[in-house]
């Protein structure tokens, strides 16, 4: 009986180790694009710069009116679907289907309601007149509401991305090329599309 029982463990160990070695395999580009998009929806910061190599927080956030709210307002609605991958020696070519709110709409209703707001503000005496940083913060305030409305416009986008393996670090990263602007265009609703003039 005990024979048997160290049969069976030692079998359970072979088996346990065979197992936990085809868990360590290398990350195919389909899972990583997933973990890169998760990434961005979860403004995981320390992802975003493994697979971006930077963060596109600090890149959205940088002209002060994209604030946290806003942030969270863009990636709140994001929905993806994988179409293809072509994964061949150490490169990758992924087609993502994103849908988001679609911003061309978002900020063209933004940018009417901004205008009447400052054209509101005209016929204030200087003393009521708001500082910059009231002004910012209702502007700011002005773009959540907008992304964050019940009847808000959605778009769907296809983009293409690159992503190449890299073997030393076991890590594929988002090739930074035209196709990556799209592609983050296309996961942001149109965003670096919008003609802001």
């Amino acid at each position: 009986m005990k024979k048997n029982t160290k049969k069976i463990f030692a079998l359970a160990l072979v088996v346990l180790a065979v197992l936990s070695f085809a868990g360590c395999g290398k990350q195919n580009s389909e899972e990583a694009i997933t973990e890169a998009i998760e990434a961005v929806c979860n403004l995981d910061d320390e992802k975003m710069t493994l697979y971006y190599g930077s963060s596109l927080t600090d890149e959205i956030t940088a002209d002060g009116l994209f604030t946290q709210d806003v942030l969270n307002a863009l990636v709140k609605n994001i929905s993806y679907k994988i179409l293809s991958v072509e994964e061949n020696d150490g490169k990758s070519v992924i087609e993502v289907e994103f849908t988001n709110i679609d911003m061309n709409t978002a900020i063209s209703l933004y940018f009417t309601e901004a205008l009447s707001y400052a054209l509101s503000l005209m016929s204030l005496p200087e003393d009521q007149y708001p500082t910059d940083e009231e002004l910012n913060a209702h502007y700011s305030q002005m773009l959540v509401d907008v992304l964050t409305a019940e009847d808000v416009a959605m778009i769907t986008k296809t983009a293409t991305v690159n992503m190449t393996y890299n073997e030393a670090d076991q890590t594929w990263t988002i090739d930074n090329d035209a196709n990556a602007q799209e592609f983050i265009s296309a996961m942001f609703g149109g965003l670096l599309e919008v003609d802001m003039n």
